[in-house]
């Protein structure tokens, strides 16, 4: 089972503002270990279900 992600673009991208986007990850501690807040996104939602990362 993988550890799912939402992202969301901010304003600062423009077109592409309030669309998500999906990453999975092996686990919590990956995730941790590789992102890094940028400006661009906000994390929407994470360590969701396959079902609600799917809504």
């Amino acid at each position: 089972m993988s550890y799912i992600v939402i992202f969301e673009h901010t304003k600062m991208t423009g077109g592409f503002y309030k669309i998500r986007t999906r990453t999975d990850y092996t686990n919590q501690a990956q995730f941790q270990s590789i992102y890094k807040a940028i400006p661009e996104t906000t994390v929407v939602a994470e360590g969701i279900s396959e079902d609600e990362a799917n809504r």
